[in-house]
């Protein structure tokens, strides 16, 4: 590998070029304080941020709320009554339906209990709150990876589910499943470490089934092994290929939307930043990545584009630790 100035020039695993922008992404600033946020969605019926706050590696976690929505105003209020809910150490995640297809309804959450392979739901005007909405058979971890809905129909409109953590060792994960609207889980892929300390997987999404702008990764899940540092897809019939893109610890994977906000989890200082749309105006259709931080390279977010049979990717500089992020298009 090459440095040159603003250049990383190689194979980082697969044909890839990175590019290196050192400065900031404009005008990113914090919107509101919240305590240890770890997991962040859209609520699309009531256009408000739902966030996993009170994350606790010493304890339970979820003192004196689980959830916190955030409004366009910036005001941060309680989401559900649940609270001290989870395991010590387990990041809660969270995924809400963007709309009505396939038996999920809009605003529906899910999360992660805390409990091994358990799956909690609030219903989407937050007053039903079910801790064990579905179980995952024969899973031995937690779901602190995260949960995505297919917005592609690739893969039957499902939810995505990968994990974790477990008990006894906190790198520890590796499956990836779908979950029907009924509760019905099928194990798509249990991905194995190809090298490094652990199997946990960190953030999911599913890729467009478009060649032409995604290359290897069209039609795909796409997720993030913290611990290697590695991007992993799987496909629809389970067959997982891990891509080395340069990042020390990716944390969350997502599809660069046109015209919004990036909302992102700055945990270290309890803060939810906003990234201005205005950062991404080129990049609309691309795929993001967090990279956490812990290791080379530093913090930031990193743009995947395919092109020419090869990844360029786009690093910047973000300047937190980073937890998880949605794009919204909040005003504030």
């Amino acid at each position: 590998m090459i440095l040159t100035n603003a250049y990383f020039l190689g194979s980082l695993g697969q044909a890839t070029l990175r590019i290196r922008d050192d400065d900031q992404p404009a005008d990113i600033v914090s919107v509101a304080e919240l305590n240890n946020p770890v997991g962040i969605d859209l609520h699309p019926t009531i256009n408000e941020l739902i966030i996993s706050v009170n994350h606790n590696p010493e304890g339970v976690g979820g003192n004196p709320v689980n959830f916190a929505r955030l409004n366009s105003s910036g005001t941060s209020n309680t989401w559900s009554s649940l609270s001290n809910m989870g395991a010590k150490d387990v990041e809660i995640k969270l995924a809400i339906v963007k709309s009505t297809i396939g038996n999920w309804f809009q605003g529906d959450m899910y999360f992660g209990t805390g409990q091994v392979g358990t799956i909690g739901k609030i219903t989407a005007d937050g007053s039903s709150v079910y801790t064990n909405w579905a179980m995952l058979p024969g899973e031995t971890n937690f779901l602190g990876g995260s949960l995505y809905f297919d917005q592609t129909g690739v893969f039957g409109y499902d939810m995505i589910v990968v994990t974790g953590r477990n008990p006894s060792d906190p790198v520890a994960g590796g499956a990836v499943w779908r979950v029907n609207a009924s509760g019905n889980a099928t194990l798509v892929a249990q991905v194995e470490k190809p090298s490094g300390p652990g199997r946990l997987l960190e953030g999911v999404l599913t890729v467009p089934n478009d060649p032409a702008k995604y290359g290897p990764w069209a039609g795909t899940i796409l997720t993030c092994q913290e611990s290697s540092g590695l991007i992993i897809s799987v496909s629809t019939n389970g067959t997982a290929t891990a891509y080395n893109l340069g990042l020390g610890g990716p944390e969350d994977v997502r599809l660069i939307p046109s015209g919004q906000n990036l909302y992102a989890l700055d945990y270290a200082n309890h803060q939810v930043l906003k990234v201005p749309a205005g950062n991404f105006t080129a990049f609309a259709g691309d795929i993001l990545l967090v990279n956490e931080g812990g290791c080379p390279p530093a913090p930031g977010l990193f743009i995947v584009h395919w092109e020419e049979g090869r990844f360029v990717v786009r690093q910047i500089a973000a300047g937190a630790q980073l937890e998880h992020v949605t794009f919204g298009p909040f005003p504030f």
